[in-house]
């Protein structure tokens, strides 16, 4: 994220935002290894991780372009992009129901679905959208490194 935000705002990094992105990493690769050195050792990189890191750099220019979005409200622009994910997953549903390949969630399925809608989907991306506001993508986006802690619960 600093070093997206130099690269595309000129924005300087100060000394404590790099004491204290690298401090999140070398906490993030503890939880990671569960505080043994030898899981960094063997460590390789799979398909999923490779996602992964991709989702995170799109993430960082995500919340980069945060800082010029359109003035609307978070609600009205979180809409917005929600609608063109759903466009753009529509064509993929379409091809799993003619390979006979969809599975429909149950009750409790749909209920998880609305759930992981309405909190971490849309509440928490408002709330982030209003941090990019108050202290700027910089300073925000390094909460993004506590998402694998959350993750281990």
């Amino acid at each position: 994220m600093l070093i997206f935000g130099l690269v595309a705002f000129g924005t300087r990094i100060g000394l404590l935002q790099a004491l204290g992105t690298a401090l999140t990493l070398v906490g993030v690769g503890a939880i990671a290894a569960r505080g043994d050195l030898q899981v960094l050792r063997s460590f390789s990189f799979l398909i999923g991780d490779v996602f992964m890191l991709i989702a995170c750099a799109s993430y960082a220019v995500y919340t980069l372009a945060l800082r010029d979005r359109p003035k609307v409200s978070g609600f009205v622009f979180f809409s917005v992009l929600a609608l063109a994910a759903l466009m753009i997953s529509l064509p993929l549903l379409a091809w799993e129901i003619a390979a006979g390949e969809v599975i429909w969630p149950d009750l409790r399925g749909f209920a998880i679905l609305l759930y992981v809608t309405l909190f971490p989907s849309l509440l928490s991306q408002i709330f982030f959208m209003r941090g990019v506001e108050l202290i700027g993508p910089g300073r925000a986006g390094l909460f993004v490194n506590l998402v694998p802690v959350f993750a281990r619960f």
